[in-house]
C-alpha cells in the first residue's frame, strides 16, 4: 500500500474578511484618490487607488481589489464625537473620521478622481471623455461624467457608516449612509478630471467593505454598470497585515510588491507561500520547508494529518481529500473563535486497503477578511 500527501496549496484570493479577498497594500497616510477609468474597446469600468508611494516619484493606480484603507486611532479617532452627526454613532461615544479637509499626517487623505488611467502592458489606456454629462448631478451640462452608486456596506455589528460634504456654513451634505433611518442620496455624479473629497465616518472599529457601482451612458445608451469593494480597516489591522510589519519582516516597499510580500510569494523559496508560513506559525524569510510542516502518518492503517494552527479567526484552514486528486472532499474545517493556537489533528475517514489503497490529504489555507 502507497500513502501520498499531495503538494500544500493555499488559496489567497478566494475570501478576506468575512467579506472579500486579503488586500496586498494598506495605505495609511498620503493623498489617495479613488480614480475611476474605463476602456472603451472593452466597454469596462475600473477603480483604482490613486496614490504615489514614498518611494516613488509619480502616483500609481492601483486596482482598488488589492488594497484597503486604514484609519488608526492615532489622528483618526474622534472621543466623543458620536452623535453630534444625526448619521454617525451615538452621543458619547467615538467615532472615526477621514476628513474632508487637511487630515491629519497618519490618515490617508480619500478622494475621488476622474483622471483616467495610462495604459500598461498592451492594456487599453482608460478615460471618461466618451461619457454623455450629469447635469442634475454635477451641476454642468456639458462635461462627460459617470455616476457612483452607493449599494450597501458591509460592517461591524450596529455600526454606522457615512460619506458627507461640510460646506462654508459647516452644514453637512449627505451623499452615502447605511441607516436605514437617514435618507441620503446615495449617488453622486463625478465630471471627467474632476477631483474631489469627502468625509468618511466610521462609528466602532472593525472592518468596513463598502460597496459601489460606476454607472453611465454614451451616446444615450447606458453601458455595462460595474460592481466595486473599498475596504476599510478601522482602529485595527488585520492579525495577517500585523504579522507583515511585525519583526521587519517585510518593509512598505516590500509589502506592496506581490512577488516579495504578497499572501502567495515565496520569497524565502522554501515551496511554501507568505500566507501559509504565518498560517503554520513559521518565518518567510527563513528557508525551512520540513520544520513546522503538516505531517502525515498511518495509524491503524487509517491517514492522520497533523499541523500547528495560530490564533486567528480570519484565517480559513480547510484539510480535504482524495483518492483519485481529481475529486476532493472537505473533510474539516477550522475558522472564527475555533482557531485556537496549537497542533491539529484530522483523521481520514477510512483506513487503507488492499480495494482502496491510495488516500490524498492536503491541507489549505484562505484568509478571510
Amino acid at each position: 500500500m502507497r500513502l501520498r500527501l499531495s503538494s500544500l496549496t493555499v488559496l489567497a484570493a478566494a475570501c478576506l474578511f468575512p467579506v472579500g479577498a486579503h488586500a496586498q497594500l494598506y495605505l495609511d497616510s498620503g493623498h489617495v484618490d479613488l480614480n475611476i477609468g474605463f476602456s472603451a474597446p472593452t466597454s469596462e469600468f475600473g477603480l483604482y487607488a490613486h496614490h504615489t508611494p514614498p518611494e516613488a516619484n509619480a502616483p500609481r493606480d492601483e486596482p482598488v481589489d488589492n488594497a484597503a484603507f486604514f484609519v488608526s486611532d492615532i489622528g483618526g479617532k474622534i472621543p466623543s464625537a458620536g452623535g453630534l452627526l444625526p448619521f454617525l454613532g451615538q452621543p458619547g461615544q467615538p467615532v472615526w473620521l477621514i476628513p474632508q479637509n487637511s487630515p491629519p499626517p497618519n490618515v490617508p487623505w480619500v478622494g475621488f478622481g476622474g483622471y483616467g488611467v495610462d495604459g500598461a502592458e498592451g492594456e487599453p489606456a482608460e478615460d471618461l471623455s466618451v461619457f454623455d454629462p450629469l447635469p442634475t448631478l454635477t451641476g454642468h451640462p456639458t462635461t462627460p461624467a459617470v455616476r457612483i452608486r452607493f449599494l450597501r456596506a458591509t460592517v461591524p455589528a450596529g455600526a454606522d457608516f457615512a460619506v458627507w460634504q461640510t460646506g462654508a456654513t459647516g452644514t453637512p451634505t449627505l451623499f452615502f449612509s447605511n441607516r436605514p433611518d437617514t435618507i441620503a442620496p446615495q449617488v453622486f455624479g463625478l465630471r471627467r478630471g474632476q477631483h474631489a473629497h469627502f468625509n468618511w465616518g466610521f462609528s466602532q472599529p472593525g472592518h468596513y467593505r463598502i460597496h459601489l457601482r460606476l454607472e453611465g451612458s454614451i451616446g444615450g445608451v447606458a453601458v455595462p454598470a460595474r460592481d466595486f469593494a473599498v475596504d476599510f480597516a478601522v482602529s485595527v489591522l488585520p492579525l495577517y497585515e500585523q504579522w507583515r510589519r511585525a519583526s521587519a519582516r517585510f518593509s512598505a516597499t516590500e509589502r506592496a510588491a506581490r512577488a516579495i510580500g504578497g499572501p502567495a510569494a515565496d520569497p524565502d523559496g522554501d515551496g511554501l507561500p507568505n500566507l501559509l508560513e504565518y498560517a503554520l506559525g513559521r518565518e518567510p524569510r527563513l528557508a525551512d520547508a520540513s520544520a513546522g510542516a503538516p505531517v502525515l502518518r498511518l495509524d491503524a492503517s487509517t491517514p492522520r494529518l497533523t499541523f500547528t494552527r495560530v490564533a486567528d479567526p480570519l484565517l480559513i484552514y480547510a484539510v480535504e481529500g482524495s483518492t483519485d486528486l481529481a475529486t476532493w472532499t472537505e473533510l474539516w474545517r477550522g475558522t472564527g473563535t475555533d482557531n485556537t493556537a496549537g497542533s491539529v489533528e484530522v483523521v481520514a475517514p477510512a483506513p487503507l486497503s488492499p480495494g482502496d489503497p491510495r488516500s490524498f490529504l492536503r491541507l489549505r489555507v484562505n484568509h478571510v477578511e
